[in-house]
Formats: C-alpha cells, structure tokens, sequence
C-alpha cells in the first residue's frame, strides 16, 4: 500500500511527501524485488524532480546495477544520459 500511495504522490507533485514513503519502502527488511525497484526508482524520479541531482543520479545508477534489465531501466539510463550532455 505504501508504495502505490508514494507513486500517487508523487504523481500528483507531492514529492517531498512521495520520497519519505518512498524512503520507507527501500528502509523496510520486508520487501520484494518489484516492490524495491518501483521504490528505487520513485525516489530517483522525485529526487529530479526536485532538483537533487546528485542524489536522483545516485538512484538512478542504483537502480541500474540492482535492476539492469527492470521495468524502469530504459528510462534510468535515459535520465542518466540526459544529465552527461
């Protein structure tokens, strides 16, 4: 529950409140490998948003190397490569 609430808030432009949910998920020991990379990912996406771009670049990279081939991975590298240029 708690992941889809953060996705939503951070839909709606609450990020600040999307990344705490988002940080609970990835700081909880009970968690599944798709749960982990929409919470990741979320969180990647806030942080660039927001304008934390060392951070979201963290995330990203993050993302990449746990998920290489992940649902969110073609957009990960795309926001990576949008940063080097």
């Amino acid at each position: 529950m708690l992941i889809a609430r953060a996705e939503l808030r951070a839909d709606k432009g609450r990020t600040s409140a999307a990344f705490a949910d988002f940080d609970l998920v990835l700081s909880t020991s009970i968690q599944t490998d798709a749960i982990a990379e929409r919470a990741l990912y979320g969180r990647a996406t806030c942080r660039a948003k927001s304008g934390d771009w060392n951070g979201a670049r963290g995330d990203f990279q993050k993302y990449i190397n746990t998920f290489p081939q992940g649902r969110f991975a073609r957009d990960a590298r795309s926001a990576l490569a949008a940063q080097i240029r």
